[in-house]
Formats: C-alpha cells, structure tokens, sequence
C-alpha cells in the first residue's frame, strides 16, 4: 500500500509515542513488585504468610499478578483513551489509522503484558535480596533501559517498528519471562527472608 510523505511522517511520530506507552508496563508493576516482598517484610507481614505450608511458586504467583495486573489495566485504559481522542477530537485519518495499525493493536495486546511480566518477575527478585524499598526500585528499573535502546533505535532510523518487529520482540520477550520467572523461584530464599532480615 502506497502511502504519502506525510503519512510516512505521521507513522514515524506515532510509534515514537508507542515505545513510551511500553514503558508504562514496565515502571509501574516495577515500583509494586518490589514493594511486595520488602514493604512487608518492613512492616511485619511477611513472616506469617512465609511460616503458611503455601509453595513458593504460588506467593510469587500471587504477588505477580497483584503486580502485573494494574500495569496491563493502566496500559491498555491510556491506550483506549488516545485511539478514542483521536478518532473523536483530533480526525486525522493518518494519525487514528496509526493508532489503531497492526503494530499498535500487536504491541498493546501482546507486548505490553509480556513487558508487564518481565517487570514483575525482575522486580521480585531484586526485592527478595535487598532490604530497602527505593535501592531495590532503582536497580529494578535497569530493566527499562533496552527499551530506551529502542527508542534510540527508532529515532535514529535503525529500528522501524512493524507488525513483524513486534512479533519477534514479543517472542524474545516471551522466552525472557519464562527464564526471570524460574530464576525468581529458584532465587526466592524463604528461610533466609525470615530470618536474615532483621
């Protein structure tokens, strides 16, 4: 499908406007995964549910979704609220025809909360080996920077964001996932939370 310099132009900034909408779940099931495990260690709440006969599998299961699940809802309401501005207030036909596009629709569906779950499974296991709540947000957030790498990239002209792109990404994403949250499990010391925390 041919398309005119403009619209050219218009996909370049919208999907410059994706890659921070993909930030979204990635900071904010950040700043609760890492919270989950240290604010209540902190404020005594943690021992009773560690001395249950629950797995460890199933907390983290649970702290994972508690996690995960506001950052795919904050995600995909922003994402709502922009295709429906522009469909309703802007009436660009490039721009809401970019917005709602194959990548948009693969990137919002699938790669955001593959994102959201990388997230929460770094933001465990940064949280179940330090003891305060702002060191172990920081250093979660390096999982933020390969996503500036790609904003790099796509300003730069390196990187050109396409439903292709998107697919490889998320299976990239996917297998990550499956490797963070095993290595969380296996790194979870439930012993060594109770009782080198002081």
């Amino acid at each position: 499908e041919y398309k005119t310099g403009s619209e050219f132009h218009m996909d370049f900034m919208v999907n410059q406007f994706l890659i921070m909408f993909l930030i979204l779940p990635l900071a904010i099931p950040m700043t609760i995964s890492t919270y989950g495990i240290i604010g209540e260690k902190q404020e005594r709440s943690l021992e009773p549910l560690l001395a249950t006969p629950i797995e460890v599998w199933e907390l983290l299961l649970g702290k994972s979704l508690g996690a995960a699940l506001p950052g795919v809802a904050v995600t995909w309401f922003a994402y709502l609220v922009v295709a429906l501005e522009s469909i309703l207030f802007v009436r660009d036909p490039a721009m809401t025809g970019a917005i709602l596009s194959p990548t948009w629709l693969l990137a919002m569906g699938i790669l955001a909360p593959l994102f959201t779950l990388l997230s929460v499974g770094l933001g465990v296991i940064v949280s179940s080996r330090m003891s305060d709540p702002r060191a172990a947000q920081q250093v979660g957030l390096i999982v933020i920077l390969p996503v500036m790498a790609v904003v790099v990239g796509t300003a730069t002209g390196a990187i050109t964001l396409g439903p292709a792109m998107v697919l490889v990404s998320a299976l990239i994403v996917a297998a990550a996932d499956v490797g963070v949250l095993y290595l969380a499990v296996k790194l979870f010391g439930r012993e060594t939370i109770l009782t080198r925390w002081k």
